[in-house]
């Protein structure tokens, strides 16, 4: 049976002692530990500043905003449309009322325009959320891999002539 919390170990259960651990090390690894809790104290509270103005200023739908910057982003158009196909089968299945009456996508194979359209609209989005042009999905003897990254030379270097700030190039996934 756990024991409820700030309730004493019985005494076969009292805590090992670390005898190596001195006074100094254990002051240094607590400031460590308390600095890294104010940096994530703030890096939340900046989330919830930018994701209230998002709101406000934007009169985006953070649930839908949410959904799509986590789960969608990063798919080709005819990969959207089968999980839009799924999720309309599936609800249908389920007999979700307002599903019943959508018809299926149809679906295409893209043509090399549209793959090339679509490229450079992914390397536009990177740009734009600070990916840097490592994170291109593909490699540059690809047509596409350099449609991507013309796109995203593009939008950085238009970004700056708006004057908006380019974020930190540190993201770890490309999009």
């Amino acid at each position: 049976m756990a024991r409820k919390k700030n309730s004493q170990p019985s005494s076969d259960q009292q805590p090992a002692a670390t005898p190596d651990l001195s006074e100094g090390r254990f002051f240094e690894l607590l400031r460590e530990v308390e600095s890294a809790e104010r940096q994530k104290d703030q890096a939340v509270a900046l989330v919830r500043t930018a994701r209230k103005r998002t709101k406000e200023e934007g009169g985006i739908d953070l649930k839908a905003f949410d959904f799509v910057r986590k789960h969608l982003s990063g798919y080709t158009e005819a990969e959207l449309i089968g999980f839009g196909n799924s999720i309309i089968l599936y609800a249908k299945y389920l007999r979700v009322p307002v599903f019943q009456n959508l018809q299926l996508f149809p679906v295409k194979e893209p043509s090399e325009d549209d793959k090339l359209e679509q490229a450079a609209a992914r390397g536009q989005v990177a740009a734009r959320r600070g990916d840097s042009a490592e994170q291109n999905p593909w490699t540059l003897d690809n047509p596409l891999g350099q449609e991507w990254a013309r796109a995203h030379a593009e939008t950085q270097a238009q970004m700056l002539q708006e004057g908006i700030k380019p974020l930190p190039e540190n993201r770890g996934t490309a999009h």
